[in-house]
């Protein structure tokens, strides 16, 4: 069967912890080449993902884009990081004794000084299965498109 190296493939897939998605986009390259859109929670996968794009395909040019929306429901509360607000609170006394006119510091400014809120812990390995079942889905949808576009050319 005659294959495109042109092809789309979406694929997602809700559950209780939150929503994968992924994208897939392929056209024509010489050799398999793998280009990579992860959030953070996925990246140590990619050795295992580059694997499962490489039993579907063996030439294109690959971009793989991955989406991951946490359930807000499953998200744990907001934790302050005290000592860093302690040290901010310090040094806005000491730059406002030298500028004794200034406006005063907004706590949302504050809130987005890096690591004033502390990243919440979550369990990445259920995340990380299924972003590796998903892809595998979303490659099989993408073989298939591209049997289906070669079809037409023929």
């Amino acid at each position: 069967m005659i294959r495109s190296m042109t092809g789309f493939a979406r694929r997602e897939k809700q559950s209780d912890w939150g929503t994968l998605s992924w994208e897939l986009r392929s056209v024509n390259h010489r050799y398999l080449e793998i280009s990579w859109r992860l959030p953070e929670e996925i990246r140590p996968l990619e050795t295992e993902l580059r694997k499962i794009v490489s039993r579907h395909l063996k030439r294109g040019k690959i971009e793989c884009g991955l989406r991951l929306r946490w359930n807000e429901d499953a998200l744990p509360p907001l934790k302050i990081n005290s000592t860093v607000l302690s040290q901010l609170a310090a040094g806005v006394r000491d730059v406002g004794a030298h500028f004794p006119e200034t406006a005063p510091v907004n706590p949302l400014d504050v809130l987005r000084w890096p690591r004033a809120v502390e990243d919440p812990e979550r369990d990445a390995g259920p995340v990380q299965e299924s972003a590796a079942s998903l892809l595998d889905e979303a490659l099989a949808e993408l073989v298939a498109a591209r049997e289906n576009e070669g079809g037409r050319l023929a």
